[in-house]
């Protein structure tokens, strides 16, 4: 029986290694760092590609935006680029060398509402301060006109799109939307980590005390 609950144990032990990075995300969502740096140049082929297609409706360049969370929960690394006139931020993303680059246009709004749109499979979200949807497969222009639908909706009750034309301005729209909106974004897909990791706590902590009381 001992052998077993040391067994339970380090199975408990594993899945908490496993779940508690991005645990810990949900439990402090306010340890992300956004930083900018500004006229960097896209690391990856595909990712220039699509900022290129971003580029020739209007879109200008900022560079490379990175957010990041205590021990890796959360690790994104996006080329940045602006278009004031369009009311819009675009992010070109790029999960392995191998995969596919995606795109994902945002709006923000002086009151902390946004809307965002992707042409990858997202979480979808409808709410009076948050629209937040995915258009898997579609090219960026269509990405574009599926955005400017949605960000005309809401600019009847959030007033003008907060954009600047610069990294700076980027920079601080992405700390803005993890105080507000993104926060709670954050925490809604780091939830199944976190009851994971607390599973694994309680299962880690019951495991170790039986193997102590049959020590004994």
């Amino acid at each position: 029986m001992n052998v077993f609950h040391l067994l339970v144990a380090v199975f408990a032990a594993v899945q908490l290694a496993r779940y508690a990075r991005r645990a810990l995300v949900f439990a402090a969502p306010g340890l992300v760092t956004v930083e900018g740096l500004p006229g960097a140049p896209s690391p990856a082929p595909l990712r220039t590609r699509a900022g290129e297609e971003l580029e020739e409706l209007g879109f200008v360049r900022l560079g490379v935006r990175r957010e990041r969370a205590p021990l890796g929960g959360l690790s994104i690394e996006a080329d940045a680029f602006a278009h004031p006139a369009e009311g819009a931020y675009a992010d070109v993303f790029q999960d392995t060398p191998s995969s596919p680059a995606a795109v994902q246009l945002f709006t923000p709004f002086s009151d902390g509402a946004a809307v965002l749109t992707a042409n990858f499979r997202r979480r979808g979200v409808v709410g009076p301060r948050l629209q937040a949807g995915g258009l898997p497969g579609a090219t960026v222009a269509q990405t574009l006109a599926a955005h400017r639908v949605a960000a005309a909706r809401f600019q009847a009750d959030h007033g003008e799109p907060q954009v600047g034309a610069d990294m700076e301005a980027r920079v601080s729209a992405a700390r803005a939307w993890y105080r507000g909106e993104g926060r709670r974004e954050l925490r809604r897909t780091t939830l199944p980590s976190f009851v994971n990791a607390c599973l694994a706590i309680a299962i880690l902590a019951w495991s170790l005390r039986l193997v102590a009381q049959a020590a004994r």
